[in-house]
């Protein structure tokens, strides 16, 4: 088998001759010819006397060699790198095998004008394209590319990271990574490229609220459920030097709360035993008041529904986005976008990265610490630094990325 390019009739094919007793791969053939599969380009078969060619029109398509000449910018490297993780994914899906798509930037082509990617399959049964792994591919291809300067590039040494790992390379993790630099582009510096925040001019965002539609519903604002936060000026968050790590004196924490239980338990019980507090008085405090719970876990009592105050007294983030209230447990409460790693899921905003920031509870304090974000973290709309533990007060305001939360304590 051999492959050149050749011009014909004012068009540009790449074409594939078939060796001795090659034959046409009349599923992949069929499959591309009668769907559209993104990232694949179909092919025409021809006969000549005692061979068959396959041919695919590239003209106004460049290779990705020479696509690879030019400084490109960072949409068109992850897109790319997304259509062929995309190829791959979906080969099977129309009975085309991973192994046949061709990884050769002399034959894989890009649309400047689009913007887009076509790949090619080997159309011959059972030949071997002689194509490297996705890994050595994937890594050739960063390698090579001229990067624009005006550009943070610090996504690319995420992914490189990953490729130069020990570890096996799986298309399932690479494109977790690569689907986290498609959110938006933005200059950011010392940070986990994931996601990005576009940035948005006072005027524009003026332009946008004219033109959208009225709102239909709304939510309750915070002020009025948690009282007016904006008529009292909180002192701006300060950084305060720790000479300990947060997880020490958790122990100690823990204890005291065990005796904390048990006093109060202890103390209950025998003001009962004593008859200390009559039954008017008991009922009239919903501290220590007998509750049973309905069928939907309401607390209720003889007089109605009643709020206890020790649900009140917990430490909680109000996010300002839904006016959903999330408690705060334990010493290290986890915020990110990564389910199984955090304490508190954010799935609905890609600029908050996978393990965001954290909060620490310690010496009846609480501070937090934003892990390398990319999108940093806000207190009372100050940039803390990456790993350094800043208090909280009550009422700070605290901003992960764009989405924003009012800590009560």
């Amino acid at each position: 088998m051999k492959n050149y390019i050749s011009n014909q009739d004012k068009k540009r094919y790449l074409i594939f001759e078939s060796g001795a007793e090659e034959q046409i791969d009349k599923v992949a053939a069929g499959m591309l010819d009668n769907n559209d599969i993104k990232g694949m380009m179909p092919f025409s078969v021809m006969q000549f006397d005692d061979k068959v060619a396959a041919r695919y029109d590239i003209t106004s398509l460049i290779s990705v060699s020479e696509l690879l000449e030019k400084c490109i910018s960072r949409e068109t490297i992850i897109s790319v790198i997304d259509t062929v993780l995309t190829v791959m994914e979906n080969a099977e899906d129309y009975l085309i095998d991973p192994g046949s798509v061709i990884l050769d930037c002399e034959k894989m082509f890009y649309d400047e004008k689009d913007g887009r990617l076509c790949m090619c399959v080997m159309p011959f049964v059972g030949k071997n394209n002689s194509s490297p792994s996705l890994r050595v591919f994937f890594k050739n291809f960063i390698c090579r590319v001229k990067f624009d300067s005006t550009e943070n590039c610090d996504y690319i040494g995420k992914m490189l990271g990953y490729l130069n790992s020990e570890n096996e390379f799986s298309t399932e993790d690479f494109r977790y990574i690569v689907d986290e630099q498609k959110c938006g582009i933005a200059v950011v510096d010392e940070c986990e490229p994931d996601k990005i925040i576009p940035v948005i001019s006072p005027e524009e965002n003026d332009e946008e609220k004219e033109n959208e539609p009225p709102v239909k519903f709304t939510l309750k604002k915070p002020e009025e459920e948690y009282g007016d936060i904006t008529e009292e000026k909180e002192e701006p968050a300060f950084r305060i030097p720790l000479d300990f790590y947060a997880d020490e004196g958790e122990s100690e924490n823990e204890n005291g709360n065990i005796k904390g239980i048990l006093s109060r338990i202890f103390k209950e019980s025998k003001g009962k035993s004593k008859g200390k507090k009559k039954d008017s008085d008991t009922q009239d405090d919903d501290r220590i008041m007998v509750q049973y719970c309905d069928s939907e876990g309401e607390i209720i009592s003889e007089k109605g529904t009643v709020l206890l105050d020790e649900e009140n007294k917990k430490t909680f983030l109000l996010r300002v986005s839904n006016n959903e209230k999330i408690i705060i447990k334990g010493n290290k409460f986890r915020i990110g976008t990564e389910k199984k790693s955090v304490d508190y899921c954010i799935k609905d905003n890609c600029a908050v990265s996978r393990m965001h920031a954290e909060i620490i509870h310690k010496n009846n304090s609480y501070f937090i610490v934003d892990n390398n974000s990319t999108n940093h973290t806000f207190i009372n709309e100050q940039e803390i630094r990456s790993k350094r533990e800043m208090r909280l007060q009550n009422r700070s305001r605290i901003k992960l990325a764009d989405e924003e939360f009012i800590f009560y304590s």
